[in-house]
């Protein structure tokens, strides 16, 4: 049995950034940083907001909102798992805790490493990930994929994209903006039966990179269940019962980059809340852009929980013209 290693999400940043001292760098990291790090003065250093949070209040436990379990990594992981591959999920991986990460994937010691773009927003971001995973692992193939890499690649013509992979140092990429087939199409032919997996894009040897045939995706949402085994009691997980989003507007991409609105079967989101609620999940966030739409399955869905006392929090972006105050308290309820 294959064993594959799954990242959801890596920050390459360190928690704390000394600032340098030349007065021209030193104000572009201020401005760069600004909103997600605090200057010390005293250090002349960013630093993470968590981070500075636990150094001014002593708190010694690990403590950061990429703790969420991400529904990138539980989606890949679960996927993954249901097709009988031997699977470990790393949700997340900072300066905090890479030294535990790099020992516990050397003990795993997979044949892949699937890594998420869900919160990639650079090509630096991207190449700094591989970098740290390729010095660490440099036997083991990286996989990427997800709506970074789409982005990414999508306008390029098949020169561009070899260059692209070269210059960034991956091993390999999904460029769908969906991937689960490739995915798992890639899994059962590696390492020798890579060239007819749609949407990829490979390097064969250290300078030479195929394209292969690209082909845009459409799972079937149903066969992207999430397996809460993967997420430890008491922890706060992601779902999503919804791909895409039925608005268009004007402002956002993510519709025309997603495709149509997919929606997930209600009995089987509901069989996910089970399971999460039977593994101790302390609450869950739903990941879905416009969870209650269509409003007339939103609120079989809360009649359902509500009959069945799914009682975990849970939270969701919505639509606050599909909601009224019968509705409202069903939420609560």
């Amino acid at each position: 049995m294959k064993k594959i290693a799954v990242l959801g999400h890596h920050i390459s940043s360190p928690e704390i950034m000394n600032i340098s001292k030349n007065p021209v760098y030193a104000k572009q990291a201020l401005q760069l940083y600004n909103y997600t790090r605090v200057y010390d003065d005293k250090t002349n250093s960013l630093i993470d907001h968590d981070k500075y949070f636990k150094m001014k209040n002593n708190i010694k436990d690990r403590f950061s909102v990429w703790d969420l379990y991400l529904a990138s990594g539980l989606i890949l992981a679960s996927h993954l798992k249901r097709n009988n591959f031997e699977v470990q999920l790393f949700n997340t991986v900072d300066s905090s805790n890479e030294t535990d990460f790099i020992k516990k994937v050397n003990i795993f010691s997979p044949e892949i490493i699937i890594f998420s773009t869900t919160f990639i927003l650079t090509k630096n971001q991207f190449t700094d990930t591989i970098r740290f995973l390729k010095k660490n692992f440099p036997d083991i193939f990286v996989l990427a994929g997800g709506q970074f890499i789409f982005t990414s690649l999508d306008k390029k013509d098949d020169r561009d994209q070899e260059k692209w992979l070269l210059e960034t140092g991956c091993d390999g990429v999904v460029n769908d903006t969906q991937g689960e087939a490739a995915l798992l199409d890639f899994c059962k032919g590696y390492p020798n039966d890579l060239k007819n997996v749609l949407n990829l894009v490979w390097k064969k040897s250290s300078n030479k990179v195929i394209v292969n045939v690209k082909r845009r995706e459409n799972n079937d949402i149903n066969s992207t269940l999430i397996d809460f085994d993967f997420v430890p009691k008491n922890a706060t997980a992601h779902m999503r019962t919804a791909r895409s989003c039925s608005f268009k507007c004007s402002f956002c991409t993510y519709p025309s980059v997603a495709g149509p609105l997919s929606l997930m079967e209600l009995e089987e989101a509901i069989s996910m809340l089970r399971h999460a609620k039977k593994n101790g999940i302390k609450q869950i966030i739903f990941a879905d852009d416009t969870f209650n739409v269509p409003a007339e399955r939103f609120e079989v869905f809360l009649d359902t929980i509500i009959a069945e006392e799914i009682n975990i929090p849970w939270y969701s972006f919505l639509r606050c013209q599909y909601i009224n105050k019968e509705i409202v308290k069903k939420m609560k309820k």
